[in-house]
């Protein structure tokens, strides 16, 4: 123990005396330390360009050929059947229709969306051209005003003045029209109630004369007997009622003039409506109190009901004249209000369009700044954000119209492939079944082939899917071509995978293909032929949405929502909102 002491000690004293030699070793000691850890390395990230182009999405499998029989057929969906096409012993080409089951709701849904697909086509259309004129605009600016652009922006002031001037003009002459048609209607009024007032007094005072006693006091009185007290009390109390309605009628036309504002016009008419009323209900009881007599003779009591039916005729056709004229009144207001707003909107665009010209022809006298410049820049990626909002509009049409077409199309039952119907088990008007076949093929072709689709690819595949196929006798180079024929219903389980077993048939019979080969089938599930899409690899998800990351107009990585379609053999996938053609999308970090 002494000596390690000794040997620490002598060591100390060796740096003490040598200390220069210490600081160089402890020097090179620390530069060997830090150049052996290893350091951290600048990121490098890679990005790819959104494309547009054609996109296949395929299913790959393997399977065995063997010999083909017969194919049974069902409907994916339930539904009415609306008619059957074959019968047993038709001979049938693939693709022919079968059966089909009613569909009327969902043309009806195919053709509205054929419509929105039309309406998202203009408003993108609309979109482009609007940022047309203001890259047009932001070129302008930068490039500076030349004489003759200033020279057309001062015509397209004095032409937006004129304009202004003639829709002020045109205005006037709206305003002045709707108060000439309003005030023909009007003059009307007077001449449309006296004559109703006329047809009423008529009808009260001397269609009915005979039929009451003291008609013009407080206590008319039948001058007949009835058997019916009631009859006897309505149609006396009416008559009371009538001669009251009159006289304030009267005095109410009295009041009119000339000079009437057209309120108390309207008034005027209401209530001449009101007055038609009580005289029709007066002449109703007073022609069933007619139904009672009991004393009056035929004659009298037949002359007396042509009487009140002459003057009812009378009462019905004045007030149907003032209902008219009040409609004829109403729908005027409304014609008038209508047309005056359009000739306001057009001052208001004319306008708006002026002060635009003007504006304009300043930006054109004062030359551009660099912060004009900016706030055009700004304005294009405005109108450029709408472009892409539509551009999804337009994607989320297709996409839409897509899903119904497929719903549509589930409504036909097509044969998959050339053969003879041998059994047809369905008729019209009876429910179609998902699991008992409706229709039974034997197969012209010579061999198929059995694949097994696992559960999370199987509502990819529909029948009739086309498909490429390579056996492994004849290699890669050797293409058949194939179509789905038939899909099971019922699950098969492989190594606890659930399976669907799903028979594909040759499109033509071919000596080379054996059975008992094995095969590599690409089935096609879907194809589109001009589709935004980007890497796979650039899409993440969290919380059950989907996101990219792409790079700003300053270089900045931004986060950007994104909405998926299909996805292709290649890696890619399609974008069907979220971002447009050209976008650098991040794919890794290096």
């Amino acid at each position: 123990m002494k000596n390690i002491f000794i040997k620490i000690s002598r060591f100390f004293n060796f740096l003490r005396a040598k200390w220069k030699i210490a600081l160089l070793i402890a020097l090179v000691v620390f530069l060997i330390i830090y150049f052996s850890v290893p350091k951290n390395k600048k990121e490098v990230l890679t990005f790819a360009s959104a494309k547009i182009g054609p996109m296949t999405q395929e299913i790959s499998v393997t399977g065995k050929v063997k010999p083909a029989h017969s194919v049974d057929l069902s409907f994916e969906k339930t539904g009415r059947i609306k008619a059957v096409n074959v019968k047993t012993g038709d001979r049938v080409k693939a693709w022919q229709v079968l059966i089909i089951l009613e569909n009327s709701d969902i043309a009806a849904q195919l053709s509205q969306a054929g419509g929105a697909i039309s309406a998202a086509k203009a408003q993108l259309a609309q979109a482009n051209a609007a940022l047309d004129l203001q890259r047009t605009n932001l070129e302008s600016l930068k490039k500076g005003t030349r004489p003759e652009e200033i020279q057309i922006a001062q015509t397209s002031v004095v032409n937006a003045e004129n304009a202004l001037s003639d829709a002020k003009i045109n205005l006037e002459n709206a305003k002045t029209k709707a108060e000439t048609d309003l005030n023909v209607l009007y003059d009307d009024v007077f001449d449309i109630i006296n004559d109703a007032y006329n047809k009423a007094e008529d009808a009260v005072r001397k269609q009915t004369d005979g039929i009451f006693s003291n008609p013009e006091t407080i206590n008319p009185a039948l001058t007949f007997a009835v058997s019916n007290s009631q009859a006897k009390i309505d149609a006396e109390w009416f008559r009371m009622l009538a001669r009251d309605e009159l006289n304030n009628w009267k005095s109410e036309i009295g009041a009119l003039n000339s000079f009437s504002q057209d309120s108390e016009l309207d008034s005027a008419l209401s209530k001449a409506k009101q007055h038609l009323n009580v005289i029709r209900t007066f002449l109703d009881k007073t022609m069933d109190a007619l139904s009672y007599n009991v004393d009056l003779s035929v004659t009298t009591a037949v002359a007396y009901k042509t009487n009140i039916t002459a003057g009812r005729t009378n009462v019905n056709t004045a007030s149907a004249t003032v209902e008219n004229q009040i409609q004829l009144i109403k729908t005027q207001k409304v014609t008038n209000k209508n047309n005056i707003a359009i000739y306001e909107g057009k001052v208001n665009d004319a306008k708006n369009a002026l002060e635009s010209a003007k504006k304009n022809l300043s930006l054109k006298l004062a030359g551009s700044t660099p912060e004009q410049i900016a706030a055009q820049e700004a304005q294009v990626r405005s109108y450029e954000a709408s472009v892409n909002f539509y551009q999804a509009q337009l994607n989320q049409a297709y996409a839409n119209y897509r899903n119904i077409f497929a719903q549509y199309e589930k409504t036909f039952l097509r044969s998959p492939i050339d053969g003879v119907v041998s059994k047809v088990n369905v008729e019209a008007g009876e429910l179609a079944s998902l699991t008992n076949p409706a229709v039974s093929i034997i197969s012209d072709s010579k061999f198929e082939i059995d694949v097994n689709i696992p559960d999370v690819d199987i509502a990819k595949i529909k029948i009739g899917d086309e498909a490429r196929v390579t056996l492994d006798a004849y290699g890669e180079t050797e293409i058949f071509t194939a179509r789905v024929v038939s899909i099971d219903p019922a699950e098969t389980v492989i190594e606890g995978v659930p399976t669907y077993i799903t028979k594909l048939q040759f499109d033509k019979d071919d000596p080379r293909v054996k059975s008992g080969m094995t095969a590599n089938i690409d089935i096609i599930t879907d194809k589109k032929d001009s589709v935004l899409y980007v890497p796979q690899r650039a899409v993440y998800t969290r919380e059950g949405e989907q996101f990219v990351k792409i790079k700003n107009a300053s270089g900045e990585l931004i986060e950007v929502k994104v909405k998926t379609g299909i996805k292709d053999n290649n890696g890619n996938i399609e974008i069907i909102e979220g971002l447009k053609e050209g976008d650098s999308v991040l794919t890794s970090i290096l």
